[in-house]
């Protein structure tokens, strides 16, 4: 039997239909998603990679606007995300790496990983980096909790 978490999931991949090689990217507000499912957000990252098969890549934001922009400091792997408590659970969790962009860094899983820890890109969004990376391979991005215009303000 199913759990709520494992039902919610996979009604998302399924309606997305995700497929081999995908890119899934997932901008949340997990605060809608813990009043229906009543889950800590490291149970709900840890649930949502193990539906994802070794083919699939997902990535989440884990951006940091403090620590490089006041101190001139950042660590791909000891920074903190400051967008979200599941962004942050995901980004802390095993076999998850972080693209190295001192602001607008991704954390990642699955497939595409090797590719994603390769990028040296200095300018966010421009065509050397994770962002152009997800267009060219026809990412898919879903928003949990969040109005589409949300994560574009």
């Amino acid at each position: 039997m199913e759990s709520k978490i494992e039902n919610f999931i996979s009604e998302i991949m399924n309606s997305c239909k995700i497929s081999d090689n995908d890119i899934i990217s997932i901008q949340s507000s997990f605060s809608a998603i813990t009043a229906s499912l009543n889950v800590r957000p490291s149970d709900f990252a840890k649930q949502v990679k193990g539906f994802l098969n070794s083919s699939i890549t997902m990535v989440m934001p884990a951006y940091n606007f403090h620590d490089w922009t006041e101190h001139k400091q950042f660590s791909a792997i000891k920074t903190k995300s400051e967008v979200g408590a599941l962004s942050e659970s995901f980004r802390a969790s095993s076999n998850v790496i972080r693209t190295k962009h001192p602001i607008h860094s991704l954390s990642v899983f699955g497939n595409y990983s090797e590719v994603f820890s390769q990028f040296n890109n200095t300018n966010s969004f421009d065509t050397d980096s994770p962002f152009d990376f997800i267009l060219k391979q026809n990412g898919i991005y879903i928003t949990i909790g969040t109005d589409l215009e949300m994560p574009f303000l």
